[in-house]
This record gives structure tokens, C-alpha cells and sequence, in this order.
């Protein structure tokens, strides 16, 4: 379930246009409240670009590589309308070190760092303890995605 963020300075997203398959899954305001203490300092909009599992990073990879191949157009209008300053794919996964694994290696290909240079867009890996959640009730598990897009982890 990985996230493309997209963040602004100037602009609200909350007048964006459904276009394609550019389908916003959270938009927030600056200064709109992100939990009890803190507000959000930018403009966002935030597209799901995966429904790979937390643990198919793989899967995660592709499905963005191709969800920013399919919408390269529309997102570089979005980036120029809305004068957007930053904007990275966030990839979640669950630790995967244990007793009996001491390292955890994730490896992008180039056809990724390709789609995202030509697009501005910058990479970041969320690593999650897996023991913190049920995974097999799925509302946890949208639960876990809302406050990992929210940035409240």
C-alpha cells in the first residue's frame, strides 16, 4: 500500500479534479489539525500508488513504477498548477529482522529511480514492527495506513 506524497507551500489541493486515474486518498490543508499536538505546515495531497501488502515491496515497486508511467502527464500538470515543492513515494514494510535475521536490505531498481528522477519525485522506506499489529483484521491495517499517510507513527 504504498503512497505518492505531494506537498505545496502556496496552494490547496482541495479544488483538485479527479483526472485518469489520479485519485487523491487523503488531502490536507496547511495548518489543518494532524492529531491532538500537531498541525500540518503544508498543503498535501496524497495518491495510493500500490495495494501490495507491507510485505511485497516488490509488488509495491512495480505497481508504483506503473502507476507513475500511466500518469506522468497528469502529475507534472499537478506539480506546475499547484507550484508543488516536494513530492516522494513512500514505500511501508514490516521489519523483517528477527533472532534469527540481523539485516534488512530493500533494493530499488533503476526503472524506479528512472520514473522518479524524471519526475521530481524522491523515495522514502518506512520500516514498521509488525509485532504492534493484527494482521489479520483488516481495519488495522487501514487504520496503520491512514496514521502512516498522516504521519502519525
Amino acid at each position: 500500500m504504498s503512497l505518492l506524497k505531494v506537498f505545496s507551500e502556496e496552494k490547496s489541493f482541495k479544488d483538485f479534479k479527479v483526472t485518469g486515474n489520479l485519485v487523491p486518498y487523503t488531502i490536507y490543508d496547511k495548518n489543518e489539525e494532524r492529531n491532538i499536538t500537531k498541525r500540518y505546515k503544508r498543503y498535501r495531497i496524497t495518491f495510493r500508488t500500490s495495494t501490495g501488502s507491507w510485505y511485497e515491496i516488490d509488488t509495491q515497486i512495480q505497481e508504483s513504477i506503473d502507476f507513475l508511467r500511466r500518469n506522468k502527464l497528469s502529475l507534472a500538470g499537478l506539480f506546475k498548477k499547484y507550484n508543488v515543492i516536494r513530492a516522494y513515494l513512500d514505500f511501508p514494510v514490516f521489519l523483517s529482522i528477527d533472532d534469527e535475521i540481523i539485516n534488512q536490505n530493500e533494493y530499488f531498481p533503476i526503472s524506479l529511480l528512472k520514473v522518479t528522477s524524471d519526475l521530481g519525485v524522491g523515495i522514502q522506506l518506512g520500516i514498521y514492527d509488525k509485532k504492534y499489529l493484527d494482521e489479520t483484521n483488516k481495519d488495522d491495517i487501514e487504520k496503520l495506513l491512514l496514521m502512516h499517510d498522516r504521519g502519525e507513527y
